[in-house]
């Protein structure tokens, strides 16, 4: 069964495509700073996650991690650089990890503005 590795599965977005997940039935993982296969996004461990979750080729990885304008603070270099991290480098290497694995992933897009919006865009 093809397994889903979904990341940061406590949070906003996270949660609810957990929730979504287990009731279609679905062969779940999940990953979070305090839940299920335990990882930090900051430090970019991205082939080392996929290894733990046991994932293959045809697997998916849901990235549901990110940050919100509401949890960046306003003219904060080191905010603004976490967000950096969150929202750009972590998905790029998560990306290019799984690529190499043949796993796919959906990435849980999120803006810096007004909202932090869950659209879903599956890379090949």
């Amino acid at each position: 069964m093809t397994k889903v590795l979904i990341l940061g599965s406590t949070g906003m977005l996270g949660s609810a495509v957990l929730r979504q997940a287990n009731l279609h039935g679905l062969d779940v993982l999940e990953a979070s700073r305090t839940r299920g296969l335990r990882f930090d996004a900051f430090e970019l461990q991205t082939r080392e996650l996929i290894h733990a979750g046991d994932l293959s080729a045809g697997d998916y990885i849901v990235n549901c991690v990110g940050l919100t304008k509401s949890h960046i603070e306003e003219g904060s270099m080191d905010s603004h650089s976490k967000a950096v991290r969150l929202n750009v480098d972590f998905p790029i290497s998560l990306a290019v990890a799984a690529q190499s694995e043949g796993v796919k992933v959906i990435l849980g897009m999120f803006t810096v503005r007004q909202r932090a919006w869950g659209k879903f865009r599956a890379l090949q």
